[in-house]
């Protein structure tokens, strides 16, 4: 067997190392739901207020947030502004005395604004769901990129060798 035909078998090799060491670095290993409770409260009849604001304390690899919030005082009004990679997206929801409203899929800095519909002030409690999914194994990605380099430094120089009709062997 050629050099060159060793050298392409062991460059492919690496490159497969390289797909599966990657695909292991990004595969959740663990799988975390927090909640957070928050009362929110204001003599005045309007508030804003950032989502992250509501979470407390900074967690890292957030991948998704639900949000439902529980109207304890009068009837108020929601506008939930979305921040989107086109623009900002507004939805609006009222929220009658005692009853709430379920959010799915919002983001650390998209904006609640809650209105008292009654000129009152707002009083209602927010119960944030945090989704987190750990990778444990995310230094991988460094062990890929080394073997998919190397893999590809084994191929082209099989190939250059193949060409230039440098090859060693029977």
């Amino acid at each position: 067997m050629k050099l060159t035909s060793k050298m392409l078998a062991a460059g492919i090799g690496l490159l497969l190392l390289a797909l599966a060491s990657s695909i292991a670095a990004m595969t959740p290993t663990s799988k975390y739901v927090f909640t957070r409770v928050k009362n929110i409260e204001s003599g005045n009849s309007t508030i804003a207020l950032l989502v992250a604001t509501l979470v407390d304390e900074p967690i890292e690899g957030v991948s998704g947030i639900d949000l439902s919030l529980v109207n304890n005082g009068g009837d108020l009004r929601l506008v939930m502004l979305r921040r989107t990679n086109s623009g900002i997206v507004t939805e609006n929801y009222t929220i009658a005395s005692g009853s709430s409203v379920n959010i799915t899929g919002i983001r650390l800095m998209d904006t609640l604004l809650l209105q008292s519909l009654q000129g009152q002030g707002v009083n209602a409690t927010a119960y944030i769901t945090l989704t987190i999914y750990e990778r444990k194994l995310l230094g991988l990605s460094a062990v890929a990129l080394a073997l998919f380099i190397a893999g590809t430094v084994v191929i082209t120089t099989a190939i250059a060798l193949r060409l230039s009709g440098l090859e060693v062997g029977e």
